[in-house]
């Protein structure tokens, strides 16, 4: 009896497995139907070259900066404390984010995240200079952004077109960033910076 229920329990798996495994067989095709279409939407993807994306807080503050300490950080943002008035300044590093070739970056604008409460007033300011250094010293700015350019005088985002052959194996890239404050009645802030296309 127990070899008749022995061999009755060996037909059952043996079916369960023949059925299951022409149901991976019937939708294998499917699978591979799937990763051939997702590796082709992403090498035809346009964004070829995710932004540089990099916050306030990440900033290394200049050695006068740091002992006017004028400074401080507020949920994500850089801003004047208390009373202090003056210059805040900042540098961001820049790294290749892309995760392609060097001569690949296609990176065509500098974004900035800000405040400056009297848009182009002299009481406030936020200006931005995109550099390098190499072998040979620092160079002009490749791309410059000033907040006194633009009307806005609410939390607003800046951006400047640049073009530039990035160079991440020979250069070291920063972007220098500078708060100016001539008063308390407001208090300007920066809350980050990208490097990205056009579109992104």
């Amino acid at each position: 009896m127990n070899n008749q229920n022995d061999k009755q329990e060996i037909v059952r798996k043996n079916h369960f497995l023949n059925r299951n495994n022409r149901y991976c067989l019937n939708f294998l095709p499917v699978f591979v139907l799937i990763i051939l279409l997702s590796g082709c939407q992403q090498s035809s993807s346009p964004n070829l070259n995710p932004c540089f994306s990099i916050n306030a807080v990440a900033a290394m503050p200049s050695h006068e900066t740091i002992q006017a300490d004028a400074f401080e950080d507020a949920a994500g943002r850089i801003r004047f404390k208390g009373a202090a008035t003056g210059q805040i300044r900042l540098f961001f590093p820049v790294i290749n984010s892309t995760g392609q070739l060097t001569d690949n970056v296609k990176w065509d604008r500098l974004k900035i995240l800000y405040l400056d409460p009297d848009g182009g007033g002299g009481d406030y300011r936020i200006s931005a200079a995109l550099q390098y250094l190499d072998a040979t010293g620092g160079t002009p700015a490749v791309a410059e952004l000033d907040s006194n350019d633009f009307a806005s005088t609410g939390i607003n985002t800046m951006s400047s077109s640049l073009s530039h052959d990035f160079d991440f194996i020979n250069r070291y890239y920063y972007v220098e960033v500078r708060l100016s404050r001539k008063n308390t009645n407001a208090n300007p802030w920066v809350g980050g910076l990208k490097i990205c296309e056009q579109f992104q």
